[in-house]
């Protein structure tokens, strides 16, 4: 089994996490957990405002690593192996692609992330997931 676990950093991601630790032990044999954390590309802001490409990648990381971190704290306190992984995409659609590419079997994440443009029942971010996904979608609340 691969799980890819999709974080934020958000408060959801963290009770994500900590549900994920606490079901591992339920596996006969411990599956390969992948944690995905994804970026929205910078605005094309035009020749003006130029960046280098130095510096957009340095900023790419130090977000994805913020984002990362309390995931990254839990496991290695529980002793989970994973691999980190920071994609810069539309959010939804780069954790499908990466489940994809990872050949995950199954995607694990909150309903909600950091953007407080929640739904009712579940954020836009996890409803698309659910839509586009090839595999199952554990959603924790």
């Amino acid at each position: 089994m691969k799980i890819l676990l999709a974080v934020d950093g958000s408060e959801n991601s963290v009770r994500a996490t900590k549900s994920l630790i606490e079901q591992l032990s339920l596996f006969k044999e411990a599956p390969q957990v992948d944690v995905v954390t994804v970026h929205l590309p910078l605005p094309n802001v035009g020749t003006a405002h130029m960046i280098t490409k130095e510096i957009r990648d340095q900023y790419y990381k130090e977000e994805c690593d913020e984002a990362l971190a309390p995931t990254i704290a839990l496991l290695d306190a529980a002793k989970v192996p994973y691999k980190a992984h920071r994609l810069i995409g539309p959010v939804a659609e780069t954790i499908v692609k990466a489940a994809g590419d990872l050949g995950s079997t199954v995607i694990y994440m909150g309903t909600h992330g950091r953007t407080g443009m929640a739904k009712v029942v579940m954020g836009s971010v996890a409803t698309k997931v659910l839509h586009l996904a090839q595999v199952p979608v554990q959603l924790v609340r």
